[in-house]
Parts: C-alpha cells; structure tokens; sequence
C-alpha cells in the first residue's frame, strides 16, 4: 500500500506527509486513492443493504487500516462505554472477524482514534483520545502494534480538559509522527511530539476557540509545514493554526461554520494544484458547510448544503467513481448516513441516504474489497438505548446503466415498436435482485420485451432489457423505466419517450432497383391507414422530401380527409435525373399525432 511505503521511509520528506493527509486523515489511512482519469459517471452508486458487526458498548467512532500486512483493511473501534479498543480483522469482502485478542484497554471514555507508523517499523499502531482521562493521566493511549493484528498494552499520557479529536502528522519535519488532540472543555488542543521511537513528549497547548470537537492536520499555505484545522462547536466556527515547520503554531484565525460542528475533514474538492478546502459537520442543525481554500492560509466564506439531522461526523472520499471527492455525513437525529456527491466546483448534491441504526456516530471510508470503490463503515452507538454495540459497513456495488434515455419513432396506434436495449452492468462482487417497473405520465405505453436480466444482474457483470412502445393515444408519450432492488441508489432510471399517431404508412421504406437516368420506373404503392377507430384524419400535405426529391415523384388517391379506419394509396416512382445513390422521404402532414409521418425512399440512378 502506497502510505505503508510512506510510513516506512519515516516520512523523512513533510510534503509526503502532506500527500499522505491532503485528501482526509482516515481516508488515507484506508488507501482511498482518487483516479482523476476516470471516466465521469452521473450514474447513481448502489450500496447494498447495512451489514453490522459486535462491539464494546458504545462506539463512539473507528479508524480503517491494515494491521496484520495482508493488504486488507482492519478497523479498530474506540468503545466509550468499556473504556477499550476493539480490533476486527477484515476479511477483503466487507466482513470482519474479532481478532485473536479482540480488545484493548485504554483511559476513560475514548472517543476518537487514528492509524499510523508511529515508531517507524512499517507496522500500523493505534492511539486514542480519551474524553474523560485527563484525571488519571490518560488522556492519550498509544497502542503500538505487532503487525500480526494485535497490540502491545497501551501507554497512557496526560493532555487536555475532555479530549474529544484526535489527528495526526510531522510537524517539526525530523521524519517522524507527532500527534495533536482538541480538547473539547480546554478551548485548545494539544501537541505531542514524537521522540523518534513511538513515544512522545510532554504535551504542549495551544489556543483554539470555543469547545473544539475535531481536528485534522494539512498544508493550507503550501510553505511545506503541516498546520491545523480545528472545528470548534460552542463558536460555531474552525480556527486555523499555522505550523513553524518546529512543532510549534501560530495563534488562530477563525471562521465561520454552521451551527454546532463537531467534525473537520479536508478535501481538494475543486481538482486545483496544492488546493486544500474543508468540511464540516454541524451537529446543531441539518447541513454540512464548506471552506474553500485561497491556497495562501485563508479560506472564502462558507457554502452551506443539506444534510440530514445533526450530522456530527464526515468522511470525504470519490463514492461514484467520476474523480471528484463526495461526502458521507453520519446524522445522529436520524438513523442514517447521507451521502452528497461533489461537482468539482466545491458544490454538492442533495443527499443519498443510508439507513443505519438509531443515533449514529463515527463514519468513515475505505476500500474493504480491494476492488477500487470506497465503501463506507459507522458505528451505532450514541445512545445508552440497545442495540450500541454495533458498526455497520455498506459496501459499494455500483449499478450502471446505459443509455439512460430512449426515444421511440413514431408508432401507429394499435401496433408496437421495434425493442430498444437498455444494458445494466454491475461492478460489484455479488448478484444483485432487481425489478422493473414502469413509471412516469404515460407508464402503460411501455412494455419490457425481454432480455437477460431476469430477476437479477449478475456480479461483476452485464445483462439487458429489451423495451418496447404501444402508444395508447396519439403524439408524445413519454415514461420512465425503474430498475428496483434493495440498494441504496435504487432506483435506476431511463427515460422514455416516444410518439403516438393514427397514422400507418405500408411498407416502412421502398428500395428501388437501379434505374437508368432519364426512365421512370413502375409506381409502387404505399397504403395510408387511419388506425383511428373514432377520429377523421385531416391531411394537409403529402410530399416527397429530402435532397435527392427532385428524382422521385408521386401520386395519390387520398383526399383531405380520411375517415376512422379507412385507407388510401399513395403511388411512388424513381426517375432519375443523375447517376449515382439517390434518397429523399415521402412525407405525411396530417392530425394523426407525430405528424409528419415519412418512410425513407431510396434508388441508384445508371
């Protein structure tokens, strides 16, 4: 994994480091990568149904990472009502088995972890911010790992007044990893510096703002020196604090975020060059707020979006697979996660919802089956109400169809048009069921003809559906094909249209035989019908068209008019006047609906 490789060449360049944060502390750590080259797709993601795993009691957040070195994603989960760490080893098909010693105590109340080398082995080690050990000294638990999914007994260290956030990075640029933690009742957070060898120095404190929640580490100056982001919840705002390039930091800059936030990610949401800009969750209400960023430390006034209710923590990954960083947003009101895609322009969507256990809290993103698509993992916990004991992963298995729109010619009523194909593929591991129903003004003009897909779209695979058209009433018609299942994204949709009319020509084209220029040929009769059994048809023009209209000539017997069910016949001959392929249509203008009607008329003059 590319941050493994990282990790052990100790980090010794900062801009590495900041390579390894840019995108977003623990989507990193999960070996999301975004592929820019990428084709765009504005086709809906399908995550199948919730699928959860036990914990200790109330988790209360979790970190992705591989902590056995077999190139699959682990999680560890900070328990807050069992004051431990429980490890789950991931099994590279979005389950998870507990690990041979599945949990680790650490000081009171954790609520926040990351992932990373912390002593330079090449070995994933753990360490946790705890709220409530700031008494005994256990503010901060270092869980230094084995590489075989286990941990050493953690080490505990003093910090801050309610340690609530917890990231990462090197801030004195000497190669190795330091810490920092926003201490929620401090109004600062906390800076611990690495000693080279997985333990750290005496804390050091520095200013935020009011009850800082969260905390995430990235270069918003591009000077090469690691700054911070806190977002800060009793001030409704994120207080940046620029880095010496020594470990130290400047005083804060503030600005202003929605209400309550209690999560801060940073993302290049616009695709710019060294572009940093942020995320927030804002617990008190019922959006996400953006800060775009100016490149030179500063950020432009925030955009706010739509969430879900209270959304409290963020993860930024590229979830449709189109280049650009969505956002997963875990709304503790609801039992849900929302996730809102990005355009590249620092805007997002309204929001997908995943349903999920009541009160959710931590969430995050990562590849759990190496194949390519973050999917997305929370803890259910927020509550002293069953079940909290639990994370939920939904897995990311995109559903793509194509087109996503057809167009029906011009179809007499009472008959049927020829199938158009709509294909289906699925990217993901498993056969996913589907329906597919028809919805819409008109649904009861479309017909599914056929196909292969059946009741189902195979894994990793294509199938089809054949749709046809059967206007019940003349002009335009227009219906949406649904594609259903138990997905989150369902369902998928094509739009359809097409054009009913009362009018039949007979035969649909005419080829003629090469014919020499100058000679005519004999006339071949086409039948007008008006499939009406109730309404005249009015006919206000009969006409050939088209380029080459001059070498083809009619005549007809049809009048002005065309009672209910009756037919007249329309006489066409070719008579070139070049040599060389020849084509023009034969053109109706009437009432019939889909007005005009033509066939095509082709000949090769010799």
């Amino acid at each position: 994994m590319v941050q493994r490789k990282i990790v052990q060449n100790k980090l010794t360049q900062s801009k590495r480091v900041w390579v390894l944060l840019s995108v977003t502390l623990l989507v990193a750590l999960a070996g999301i990568q975004l592929r820019a080259a990428m084709k765009a797709s504005t086709q809906p993601i399908a995550f199948l149904p919730a699928q959860s795993f036990q914990t200790g009691s109330l988790p209360f957040n979790l970190v992705l990472a591989d902590f056995n070195g077999d190139g699959i994603l682990d999680m560890a989960v900070a328990n807050s009502g069992t004051d431990t760490v429980s490890v789950l080893i991931g099994n590279g098909d979005g389950t998870f088995t507990p690990a041979s010693t599945p949990t680790y105590t650490v000081g009171n109340e954790p609520v926040a972890l990351i992932a990373a080398d912390l002593n330079g082995d090449g070995i994933m080690d753990i360490a946790v911010a705890n709220e409530l050990g700031r008494g005994a000294s256990q503010a901060l638990s270092v869980l230094i790992g084995n590489g075989d999914g286990t941990f050493k007994a953690a080490a505990n260290y003093p910090g801050g007044q309610a340690p609530r956030g917890i990231a990462f990075g090197d801030f004195n640029n000497d190669g190795s990893i330091d810490l920092v933690v926003a201490n929620n009742n401090g109004n600062n957070v906390t800076v611990y510096l690495n000693n080279g060898n997985g333990t750290f120095q005496a804390p050091v404190y520095y200013a935020a703002h009011m009850h800082p929640k969260a905390v995430s580490v990235g270069d918003f100056n591009n000077d090469g020196n690691l700054d911070l982001a806190v977002a800060n919840h009793d001030s409704n705002d994120v207080s940046i604090l620029l880095g010496n390039g020594n470990g130290t930091f400047a005083a804060p800059v503030n600005y202003a975020v929605g209400l309550n936030p209690r999560d801060v990610k940073i993302g290049n949401l616009r695709g710019g060059v060294n572009e940093q800009d942020l995320v927030t969750a804002n617990g008190g209400t019922t959006t996400i707020s953006v800060l775009l960023g100016n490149g030179n430390g500063t950020f432009q006034k925030q955009l706010v979006f739509p969430a879900g209710s209270s959304p409290r923590w963020v993860a930024l990954a590229d979830y449709n697979g189109d280049g650009i960083l969505d956002v997963a947003a875990s709304d503790y009101g609801g039992p849900d996660v929302d996730i809102l895609f990005g355009d590249g322009k620092g805007n997002f969507s309204a929001p997908l919802k995943l349903v999920t256990g009541n009160n959710p809290t931590g969430v995050q993103a990562g590849d759990l089956s190496n194949d390519g698509k973050p999917d997305v993992v929370v803890t259910i916990g927020g509550t002293t109400t069953a079940p909290n004991h639990l994370v939920t992963v939904f897995m990311n298995e995109p559903l793509f169809n194509s087109p996503t729109s057809l167009t029906f010619p011009s179809t007499p009523l009472g008959s049927t048009s020829a199938a158009q194909t709509v294909t289906v593929t699925s990217t993901g591991s498993i056969a996913l069921p589907i329906t597919s129903t028809f919805g819409g003004a008109d649904p009861g003009d479309f017909q599914v003809s056929g196909g292969t897909c059946g009741s189902s779209v195979p894994a990793g695979n294509s199938c089809t559906i054949t749709v046809t058209f059967s206007p019940q009433a003349i002009n335009t018609r227009t219906g949406t094909l649904q594609i259903s299942g138990s997905f989150a994204g369902s369902p998928l949709t094509v739009a359809l249209t097409g054009s009913g009319t009362s009018v039949s020509l007979s035969p649909s084209s005419i080829a003629f035989p090469a014919q020499t220029v100058g000679t005519k040929s004999s006339p071949v009769p086409v039948t007008l019908t008006n499939t009406s059994s109730t309404t005249t048809l009015s006919i206000t023009a009969i006409a050939i068209t088209g380029t080459d209209r001059a070498d083809f000539t009619k005549t007809f017997t049809c009048g002005t008019s065309l009672p209910p069910s009756q037919s007249c016949t329309i006489n066409v001959t070719f008579a070139p006047q070049v040599t060389g392929a020849l084509s023009a249509s034969l053109s109706v203008a009437d009432n019939g609906g889909g007005s005009p009607q033509s066939i095509p008329l082709t000949g090769t003059g010799q």
